[in-house]
């Protein structure tokens, strides 16, 4: 198999290869959605990104965890089993697991961050008080965070080597190490050629909720609304589905062709109505958020001739009103 899909000049697809949390649903630094939220749009951005030689209904993903492996894959197992499980099939999903230093001391790091931050946010408020002092017990170990962006894209170059026949598609989130991931990918001189695009999922509304690994990624790499891409490939940075859509549509437009976007924003805009949020001013924030991407989406959608695109562009012009 591996000598037959060397030697073959044919790509046969593109592999989605995606974090977990905070990518797929809010859960680790994400508090502006209820916790085990799914983000609006994300299964069907998936979905009609990957490209497989078979059909069928669901979307295969392969996840890059920095979760250990432990007796014989039973936490990977359960998460695995949980994402078909809450999807109610519709995402099936292979597991490339971690190691238990990167994954717990990385995780540590990353919580107590989140705690500080969120302690200087909130100074009249008992629990981030307490939960902040004990976080400004610990130092600031940025490397431990980085071992888990090196742990998920060694782990990447091991999957590639043993699937030469397809390209990639990476999506991971500014809370961890993933953008140190997105860089290293996007940059090697070995497999650069076979990443098709990254996607990061800026979660901060300011720069210190942020992973120092984000932070330090090159301006010159990011692809955003307000900066074109460089002349190589980049990591398309945005806030919510709706975006990471529109970017890859004006950067990328055979992987997201405009019927695509048009369907991501229709399904982004229909699924943010039924997230049960608790806190009004996250809804309302968010919500103009998405209406102003979708905005961006049917100024594209409008440039298009194709009739059969007027029944989303239809729904997209009636939840913006």
């Amino acid at each position: 198999h591996l000598r037959q899909a060397r030697d073959s000049a044919r790509h046969l697809g593109i592999k989605v290869l995606t974090d977990v949390d905070d990518t797929l649903y809010a859960n680790l630094v994400d508090d502006r959605y209820p916790k085990k939220t799914w983000y609006p749009g994300v299964l069907e951005l998936y979905g009609a990104i990957r490209r497989e030689p078979f059909d069928h209904d669901w979307v295969p993903v392969t996840t890059l965890s920095a979760r250990p492996n432990p007796v014989g894959g039973i936490l990977e197992e359960g998460s695995v089993n949980s994402l078909h499980e809450r999807t109610h099939g519709r995402l099936r999903a292979s597991a490339l697991s971690g190691r238990t230093g990167s994954s717990v001391l990385g995780t540590i790091e990353t919580l107590a961050r989140d705690r500080r931050v969120q302690a200087r946010r909130n100074p009249g408020s008992l629990r981030a008080m307490v939960s902040g002092s004990l976080a400004e017990a610990l130092p600031d170990f940025d490397s431990l965070e980085q071992k888990i962006g090196v742990v998920k894209f060694n782990n990447f170059k091991r999957y590639a080597r043993v699937y030469p026949e397809y390209r990639f598609v990476f999506f991971g989130d500014s809370g961890q190490a993933d953008a140190l991931t997105a860089h290293r990918m996007v940059t090697d001189e070995e497999l650069s050629t076979r990443v098709v695009a990254t996607f990061i999922h800026d979660l901060g509304a300011d720069d210190d909720s942020r992973s120092p690994t984000f932070r330090a990624l090159p301006q010159d790499l990011r692809i955003t609304k307000a900066q074109a891409p460089s002349s190589g490939p980049g990591v398309i940075v945005f806030r919510n589905h709706i975006q990471a859509a529109v970017l890859a549509n004006m950067h990328l437009g055979d992987l997201v062709p405009a019927p695509v976007m048009a369907r991501v924003t229709r399904t982004a805009l229909d699924e943010l109505r039924s997230v049960p949020f608790v806190d009004s001013r996250s809804r309302d924030r968010l919500e103009a958020e998405y209406h102003e991407d979708a905005a961006d989406a049917l100024t594209l959608l409008e440039r298009e001739t194709d009739e059969a695109l007027a029944e989303e562009v239809a729904a997209i012009r009636q939840h913006l009103g």
